[in-house]
This record gives structure tokens, C-alpha cells and sequence, in this order.
């Protein structure tokens, strides 16, 4: 594949000297799985594995090969997979404990979880299962899928009637949530620092910007928002609901931004 000044196009084992270079960096792959590369015997590695894993569907990898400066990287497809995100830290939601358990009879919940066991292996669903309630995220702050009390209630913009209850017991002095989609900060009961950074897929707050947020070296936490295509987005969950039920509710729901 050829464009002006980029080509892309399978590793070979000649370019195993180019990838050490640029592997070898440890700013390269600081947010990878592995490296920096130390040795030729790495790259070579790689590039034999490359047959295998392409004839199994795992992993298409190309080089990317600069007109003029040679061999500048490798992009590709290949099967997520929770080892990819070193960094990242994973805790279970209330889907995924559906999943793993028994998701409610009401709709879209049955027929969302049933679509969920029908697209991923049973392994795939034990592992979300199996994930951590909570995680420490350091400068005590402790991330929560909705709240300490319950994966099903969480907070608002404004204090709600269950705030002291959901509160009760808590011991850090901010919690960082999600659930109910909607993207806020405030100071709670207690003094508790409350940080909601909102939906990256499926925002409930009115604005159909996806919304996540930032927690810098020092802690101070930046909540963000980044336009994009949501209407695409809804089309896609209709497509893949293929008219089961929790299709049309949650397409509506991104049209919409909001429950209702």
C-alpha cells in the first residue's frame, strides 16, 4: 500500500536492524506491553512470528516505511486483549457483573447481556467477571463504578436523598465514578471530593461530546470533552443489535444524550 510519502507493507527479516533502532528507545515504548528492545534477536523474533500469527486472524502487522528516511514504525490490527494496557486499570462495572452472574429481566438489560454472552467467550466473561470492585489510583482517590455501596447507585450533579448513605464509611477524600454518564465535580458529604469524568461512548448529561478526564503526576484530575461522531455511533449499535431490544434503546439514548 502506497501513499505520497508513506508505504505500507509486510516486516521482513532485513528490517529487524531498523525496528531495534527505533524499539530500543524507551520513550517508544513506554506505553507498551514489552520493551525496549536490547538485542537483534527481539526484532527477528517478531518478524518470524509474524506468518503464524496473520494465518491464525490474531495480529496483521504492516511496516511503515518513510519515502526518504526508511522504516519509521509498525501499525496493524489485531485481537484486544486486557494484556496490551499494562498501565491500565481495570474494575468491574454492573454489566460485567451481569454478565458473569445473572443480568436483571427487565429490558434493554436482558436482551443487552444476552448479546454480550453471545459476542465474547466465556473466558472473556469469567475475567470481566472476576474484576476488582474498586482501585486505588493513588492521591487518595479510589475509583468506584458508581459507588462504594452499590455497582446500581452513584451520584449527581446536585446531593440526592442517598448521598450520607452511599458516603457512610468512606475514608478517601475524593472518589471517582461513572454509571449514571454524566460528566461533574463537586464536594460531597463529608468533605468528599466527588469527580464523575462522564461517557466516553454514551453521554447522559445533554451534550453529545464523549467525556473522560485526566489525573496528572500531582493529582489534579481534568475533566475533558471531544466531539465526535454520534450519530455514526448510534447507526453502528443499531446494526450490531440486529433488532434485539437494547438495540434501540441505547441508540436513542446516544441521539439523545440523555435517558429521556
Amino acid at each position: 500500500m502506497h501513499g505520497p510519502t508513506l508505504t505500507l507493507r509486510l516486516p521482513v527479516r532485513e528490517d529487524a536492524a531498523a525496528l531495534l533502532d527505533l524499539a530500543g528507545d524507551p520513550e517508544v515504548t513506554r506505553w507498551f506491553s514489552w520493551g525496549p528492545y536490547t538485542s537483534i534477536e527481539q526484532p527477528l523474533y517478531y518478524i518470524d512470528g509474524l506468518d503464524s500469527w496473520r494465518d491464525s486472524g490474531e495480529q496483521l502487522d504492516f511496516l511503515i516505511v518513510h519515502r526518504e528516511h526508511g522504516p519509521a514504525g509498525i501499525t496493524g490490527l489485531n485481537e484486544f486483549s486486557p494484556r496490551d494496557l499494562q498501565d491500565a486499570t481495570w474494575i468491574r462495572g454492573n454489566v460485567d457483573r451481569w454478565a458473569a452472574t445473572e443480568a436483571p429481566d427487565g429490558e434493554p438489560a436482558r436482551s443487552g447481556v444476552a448479546s454480550c454472552r453471545a459476542m465474547l467467550d466465556a473466558a472473556t466473561i469469567a475475567e470481566l467477571g472476576a474484576l476488582p470492585e474498586s482501585a486505588d489510583l493513588g492521591h487518595g482517590t479510589r475509583a468506584w463504578h458508581a459507588s462504594p455501596k452499590t455497582d446500581l447507585a452513584s451520584f449527581w450533579p446536585e446531593p440526592g436523598a442517598d448521598e450520607l448513605e452511599l458516603l457512610e464509611g468512606v475514608t478517601d477524600r475524593r472518589l471517582v465514578f461513572g454509571h449514571f454518564h454524566v460528566s461533574f465535580d463537586r464536594i460531597g458529604a463529608h468533605e468528599i471530593e466527588l469527580v464523575a469524568p462522564g461517557a466516553v461512548g454514551m453521554p447522559l448529561d445533554g451534550d453529545h461530546r464523549a467525556a473522560w478526564a485526566l489525573m496528572d503526576d500531582e493529582g489534579r484530575i481534568e475533566r475533558r470533552r471531544v466531539a465526535y461522531d454520534h450519530a455514526a455511533s448510534a447507526a453502528r449499535v443499531r446494526e450490531v443489535a440486529d433488532g434485539a431490544p437494547w438495540g434501540e434503546v441505547i441508540a436513542e439514548r446516544i441521539e439523545r444524550a440523555g435517558l429521556a
